[in-house]
């Protein structure tokens, strides 16, 4: 009878208006880069597009692992990075990688996501994602746990928890188009780009 209820604070958000570079020195081996954009919020119509997106470039078959480590040699590790918020989110790239490799890399960054921008994901690339993110699903809901968290959590943020039943067909309705007109809208934003390490690769 009582339904849970979540009071959303006055955040007062206001979006980038322009790219912004930070330097942080540190003596480290590494050099960590957090490369980003304005992502979205829990509720967006967008989420299981972004789901698909996100699990084209994630894990040891993704395409910033491919390109920046086994093709180019570049990153330690290299991974996207995600948050859904109430307000906005954020959505980018994590990499690190030898100082001297910085500059490149936050180069072939920026290049991977412009490419979700400019062409079309390959069929491939889309079924393998589809697939991988609805397996985990199956396999997370047969903890009662998770599924108590599910119906929670979207209790809490004023998300329907049906959603989760649903997530399969919603998954499977995502198409290459969806995927670039996605990237195209938060791609070509401001970004943010933060570089920890010993040396500034833009010095």
């Amino acid at each position: 009878k009582n339904k849970l209820k979540f009071k959303i604070p006055n955040l007062d958000f206001h979006s980038p208006q322009k790219s912004n570079y930070k330097f942080i020195k540190l003596d480290k081996e590494q050099s960590h880069i957090v490369y980003g954009f304005e992502g979205i919020t829990l509720a967006d119509k967008n989420s299981k597009t972004l789901d698909v997106l996100n699990s084209i470039l994630e894990g040891m078959g993704g395409r910033l692992f491919v390109e920046l480590r086994e093709k180019k040699s570049l990153a330690y590790t290299v991974s996207p990075i995600r948050m859904d918020g109430m307000e906005s989110g954020y959505y980018g790239a994590y990499i690190g990688c030898a100082p001297g490799k910085a500059k490149t890399s936050i180069e072939l960054l920026e290049l991977e996501f412009k490419k979700l921008q400019d062409s079309f994901v390959s069929d491939v690339e889309l079924e393998r994602a589809k697939k991988y993110i609805i397996g985990r699903h199956d396999i997370d809901m047969q903890r009662v746990s998770t599924l108590s968290s599910e119906i929670l959590y979207s209790e809490i943020y004023g998300i329907s928890y049906e959603q989760a039943a649903k997530m399969k067909e919603l998954i499977k309705q995502v198409t290459k188009e969806d995927i670039m007109k996605l990237s195209q809208q938060l791609f070509n934003r401001p970004h943010h780009t933060v570089v920890v390490g010993a040396e500034d690769p833009q010095a």
